[in-house]
């Protein structure tokens, strides 16, 4: 195959990488704040219901942010 071709491909794909690394920066901090909210800093509040869902969904994200960097060339 052309190295042309693979080079493009590359830059391209660090492009998309990039681009899905920052979009899930941006998802954690709102889930972050959305965090803070419900716990209003009351930490007794960490075992409330409403904080479970966001608490996982957090979790995913971040799952889903370090496996995209894992990914990436250093």
């Amino acid at each position: 195959m052309d190295s042309a071709i693979l080079a493009n491909n590359r830059i391209g794909g660090d492009k998309v990488s990039s681009v899905r690394l920052e979009t899930l920066e941006r998802e954690m901090e709102l889930l972050r704040a959305a965090l803070y909210r419900e716990i209003e800093g009351e930490y007794k509040r960490l075992s409330h219901t409403s904080i479970l869902p966001i608490s996982r969904e957090l979790d995913e994200i971040l799952n889903q942010y370090y496996a995209e960097k894992k990914r990436r060339p250093s």
